[in-house]
């Protein structure tokens, strides 16, 4: 059975530990409530003191806290079941990911940055396990307008019909043995991230708002587990209109 995902994102409510103990002690009592496998304190905001994340076990994979550093008093302001990496750019990212239960493909992709104590959402989308990526993404993303009802989006950049490793592999697919996992709706818009050209044909790596899909035509799992994700996908050029403005 999947799992309900558990979110708890509060940019703007805080929840204090402890207020009067000290910083350590705040820490052991949270490292007390549960078999942690991981614990680190980390200037996340970068307002010069100390922050704190936790992973422990729940279950596959493992859950994570975020605890952000307020007047020496930690809030709770994020929890989930995923995975993450701390990476540094121009900022201090965190990229949560979640690899979703056998029954569905899909991957959740998060990532936030840290700002005067709370989490800022800056990308939010989904990708299929076995999304063939693009080597190289566009400097400038564009739209485009869908032209035809029920247009195939696949998790990669060909067409494979009857194909005996996907139905050995029991891909989740709209129609069976084939590289498609969903449909979109004429009109729709979609933000084009990559292209790369396949056996004569075009194809462009695309970002899906969850409301241009057609899940009465192609349902999808994903839909509820991972409500209000953008899905990145493939789709091919030939009955797609690029937007001028």
């Amino acid at each position: 059975m999947i799992k309900k995902l558990l979110l708890l994102l509060l940019p703007y409510v805080y929840f204090p530990l402890l207020a009067q103990s000290s910083l350590q002690q705040q820490v052991k009592n949270i490292l007390k409530t549960q078999a942690g496998v991981k614990s680190q304190l980390i200037d996340l905001d970068q307002d010069q003191d100390d922050d704190f994340l936790f992973q422990y076990h729940c279950s596959e994979p493992l859950c994570i806290e975020i605890y952000i550093n307020k007047n020496d008093s930690l809030y709770l302001v994020y929890q989930q079941e995923e995975s993450y990496e701390l990476y540094q750019e121009q900022e201090l990212l965190l990229l949560l990911k979640y690899y979703s239960a056998a029954e569905s493909k899909f991957v959740s992709h998060r990532t936030f940055k840290f700002v005067k104590d709370s989490l800022v959402l800056t990308t939010n989308y989904l990708t299929y396990q076995f999304n063939r990526l693009p080597h190289y993404f566009l400097p400038e993303p564009y739209h485009v307008t869908i032209l035809n009802d029920q247009y195939n989006v696949r998790f990669s950049a060909e067409i494979r019909e009857n194909d005996y490793d996907i139905i050995d592999q029991n891909l989740d697919s709209c129609k069976k043995g084939s590289n498609i996992i969903g449909k979109l709706k004429q009109n729709t818009s979609v933000k084009v991230l990559a292209e790369v050209i396949q056996a004569q044909r075009r194809w462009l790596f695309v970002e899906i708002e969850q409301s241009s899909m057609d899940f009465e035509q192609c349902p999808s799992i994903f839909e509820e587990i991972f409500p209000n994700q953008k899905l990145r996908a493939w789709i091919s050029s030939n009955f797609v209109k690029k937007q001028t403005n």
